[in-house]
């Protein structure tokens, strides 16, 4: 069945038909001549109108925090029919609204016909820190517009202005997905990462952040690890020692995550490309122990033999094993580890 829309002159050649609603549908039109007896209609012509998805382009952004603002792009595709709008909301992860950034909420408009990116800016705030993040979330999209398959985006704030005080440096061993650079913000060190692969035993390499510092002979290193922002149950950070920078390379760490599964463990390597062990239970029944972050960790050298202890408050220390490595180097690469697997 068929319904007249509009009469038009001879030799017209477009119509508009501004009478199709303003969602998804499939339309069918026809062409009638009038004023003859021997016109047939015409050919059917097929129409889709579809207003679209919305979607953020990325699901992770670095975002400079000395601009003052994060622009975040949101992308309107797959159609463009009817005007059509989609709600924003921030909300914190390791970032505070009100500390770091401005909490924001408001909508993106299309009209009818406009698709591609606009932008959703958050303001950041100047408060010295280490790399936060906050995320941005889609929802209660209008017009007939569905929501994407990335509806929520991390903004990470960084200063570019940070430093990591002297004589700690960074290196980047093997490959993961996406770092921060660590810096130095009131006496405390912090970094952001995601990817990486933790020690673990039976495997031969590693890969993750590591800030170092050169050190020759025996000492002992000790950090607090105040917590994952925001928590994630494969993260580990460790206090480490390395024959070298390599991802193989003979070591021995004190590491920790924020899961009882694991807690904190000892485990080492006694040769560049080795496997990694972890001193089993029944000889070290400490390195089976369920401690986790926000703790302290210890990690002594002295000559070829590694002390490896956990606290939960800086005072009361538990021995988790102790190993003898033969033939580590007496300088060697003392640090921080942390990976995100």
């Amino acid at each position: 069945t068929y319904a007249t829309i509009a009469t038009v002159p001879a030799d017209t050649t477009r119509y508009t038909d501004t009478t199709a609603a303003y969602q998804a549908g499939i339309y069918l039109y026809r062409v009638t001549a009038t004023g003859t007896t021997d016109s047939i209609p015409s050919a059917e012509a097929f129409y889709e109108p579809i207003p679209g998805l919305v979607e953020f382009t990325q699901g992770l952004a670095k975002y400079n925090r000395t601009t003052g603002s994060a622009s975040i792009p949101v992308t309107r595709g797959y159609g463009s029919h009817g005007e059509a709008s989609v709600t924003f909301t921030t909300s914190n992860s390791s970032a505070t609204a009100g500390t770091h950034y401005t909490a924001t909420t408001g909508s993106v408009t299309w009209l009818d016909g406009e698709s591609g990116t606009k932008f959703i800016n958050v303001p950041m705030l100047a408060t010295p820190s280490f790399p936060r993040q906050f995320k941005v979330t889609l929802s209660a999209p209008t017009g007939g517009m569905g929501l994407g398959g990335q509806t929520t985006h991390t903004a990470l704030m960084e200063d570019p202005a940070g430093t990591l005080d002297s004589p700690w440096t960074s290196a980047i061993l093997g490959t993961i997905t996406h770092h921060s650079p660590a810096i130095t913000v009131d006496g405390a060190i912090g970094d952001s990462i995601v990817g990486g692969t933790s020690p673990a035993s039976g495997v031969t390499a590693e890969s993750g952040h590591f800030i170092h510092r050169t050190h020759s002979g025996n000492g002992t290193l000790v950090m607090r690890v105040r917590g994952s922002n925001p928590a994630q149950n494969n993260a580990r950070f460790g206090v480490m020692v390395r024959s070298a920078l390599t991802t193989n390379s003979q070591m021995a760490v004190t590491l920790s995550s924020s899961n009882t599964g694991f807690g904190t463990k000892f485990l080492y390597r006694t040769a560049t490309g080795e496997a990694t062990v972890a001193p089993v239970a029944p000889e070290w029944p400490a390195n089976a122990n369920a401690t986790i972050i926000a703790c302290w960790l210890r990690l002594t050298r002295l000559g070829d033999i590694f002390v490896s202890e956990v606290s939960a408050d800086g005072a009361n220390w538990t021995h988790l094993a102790s190993q003898t490595t033969s033939g580590f180097p007496a300088s060697a690469h003392w640090g921080i580890y942390h990976s995100a697997d």
